[in-house]
């Protein structure tokens, strides 16, 4: 839900930019999901397609740029007041609700945002890459003994394994 309204707000960005007689000069996305400010700053590739295709479409609309976008605590995100329970009262003609909170009137630097990438997991949605390498010193092998590269791969990776199981016995 929170990728999704990601989008819905670099889309409505767009339109918004594009159809405004002036220009602005700054536009930031502030988003109270850390893990969604994560997976924006990474490689859209790296995730299942519903996500990828997401972060990927906000990623280009961005110019990937990520720059823009960054994290705000929900103590400080006025649109999660709907979510917690606020009285008609509380959302008056002279609250916060409508006028803004008093956060925004001071320089960005004191809004205590975070951006970028704030932590290198595995997030939802993300594939898992391993990789694993070896070396063999080639001095034992002579490559033109071999008929093919995938003998010569079988030969190595049947190397690899007798060295890994004396290691374990050692």
């Amino acid at each position: 839900m929170e990728l999704n309204a990601a989008v819905k707000s670099k889309r409505a960005c767009v339109i918004i930019e594009k159809e405004m007689r002036f220009k602005f000069g700054r536009v930031l996305h502030l988003l109270d999901s850390e893990t969604v400010l994560n997976m924006i700053n990474k490689t859209s590739t790296r995730f299942k397609t519903y996500e990828g295709v997401r972060i990927g479409e906000i990623q280009a609309a961005s110019n990937g740029n990520m720059s823009n976008w960054a994290w705000i605590s929900g103590n400080n995100n006025i649109a999660d007041w709907l979510t917690r329970g606020r009285t008609p009262k509380q959302l008056g003609a002279d609250t916060e609700w409508w006028n803004g909170r008093a956060l925004l009137t001071k320089p960005i630097e004191e809004w205590n945002l975070k951006f970028g990438s704030q932590r290198e997991v595995i997030l939802h949605g993300e594939r898992k890459v391993c990789l694993a390498t070896t070396s063999i010193n080639h001095k034992f092998l002579d490559y033109n003994r071999y008929s093919s590269i995938d003998r010569l791969i079988w030969v190595v990776a049947r190397i690899h394994n007798s060295l890994k199981m004396k290691s374990f016995a050692g």
